[in-house]
């Protein structure tokens, strides 16, 4: 299954997603005013892959379901990326980057992302859209990492070697 969501991510094959529609199912409490909004990528990153995977999932979702998708956040600047983080690293490399960019809100924000390891993501977006006034605010993640140890010592939760990722990684901590 991982390499099939690797291939979707990162090789712009996303007729993976269309394989899994008749799969899909929303168990939440949808009010007329509830907004599919997928989680953005930088554009540098929307730029180098061609595509937001959130982007997609919220697309597929929005039109099985009927709901209305609104990319309603942005990200600001770019950022190392989670999945070479701890979990302490991950709820730090995401202050300040993401912004509301609506003039309204609705009463409810389904938020849609591809990957769920520790929620850091979809904390922070959620901070961001509950402080941009929305009350009700859920999140949807296609897949979820399992904990460390789980497929044995390759699990894909790394575990800090020493030294800071966000100083050794090539985008550095000037992006912090």
């Amino acid at each position: 299954m991982l390499e099939y969501l690797h291939e979707a991510k990162f090789a712009r094959n996303s007729s993976f997603f269309s394989a899994l529609e008749p799969h899909l199912q929303l168990d939440l409490l949808t009010s007329s005013d509830t907004w599919l909004v997928p989680v953005p990528v930088h554009w540098n990153t929307l730029w180098d892959r061609g595509f937001n995977q959130s982007e997609i999932l919220a697309g597929r979702l929005g039109a099985l379901f009927g709901l209305p998708v609104r990319p309603a956040l942005r990200k600001v600047r770019e950022s190392v990326p989670q999945a070479v983080l701890t979990k302490e690293e991950r709820s730090r490399n995401l202050e300040k980057i993401f912004v509301w960019s609506e003039t309204v809100k609705p009463k409810a924000v389904l938020l849609i992302d591809d990957v769920c390891t520790t929620g850091a993501t979809l904390k922070a977006c959620a901070d961001v859209v509950r402080a941009a006034g929305v009350v009700r605010v859920s999140g949807w993640t296609f897949w979820r990492t399992p904990p460390a140890g789980v497929f044995g010592s390759g699990s894909p939760q790394r575990k800090s070697g020493g030294k800071d990722p966000l100083e050794r990684h090539p985008m550095g901590p000037d992006l912090m």
